[in-house]
């Protein structure tokens, strides 16, 4: 976990799995980079940014099969880049996003989730550079509250 302004580092080709809530998760920090690491079946997500995180990056992982959602961007994160990204297998959203953003969302495979990509509160809709397929209930799903 990166919390409380623990910005600028790398997180880089490392295995997260079997974890009783997030694999890798990055709260009120900024400017990370999570790049190349493997992270599957937790507990909750693999990979989270939330509560105010911003300008962080996350890359080439290869994120899959937990209990909730691939990729969760969510709690008042902004200006997160996710980009050439595997995302598959998860029990709920390849990627779920309840945050006004801005993100960018390009290059990834997003497949054999319940939902490719959940967007929550009028965020706006990824770019078709992503490749999201084969999902039970969806490619890509949109709520407002």
């Amino acid at each position: 976990m990166l919390y409380l302004s623990a910005d600028r580092n790398l997180v880089e080709s490392n295995e997260s799995f079997a974890n009783a809530a997030t694999g890798i998760n990055i709260n009120q920090s900024a400017d990370n980079i999570v790049r190349g690491n493997r992270s599957y079946d937790n507990i909750e997500s693999d990979i989270g940014v939330a509560q105010t995180g911003r300008n962080n990056l996350v890359e080439r992982n290869q994120i899959r099969g937990d209990q909730q959602d691939g990729v969760q961007l969510v709690s008042e994160a902004s200006h997160t880049t996710l980009r050439d990204n595997t995302i598959g297998e998860n029990a709920r959203y390849g990627v779920y996003v309840d945050s006004t953003g801005p993100f960018a969302l390009t290059g990834n495979t997003i497949f054999d989730n319940r939902t490719g990509i959940m967007l929550e509160n009028a965020a706006p809709p990824p770019p078709t550079e992503n490749r999201v397929f084969g999902n039970d209930k969806g490619d890509i799903g949109s709520a407002t509250r």
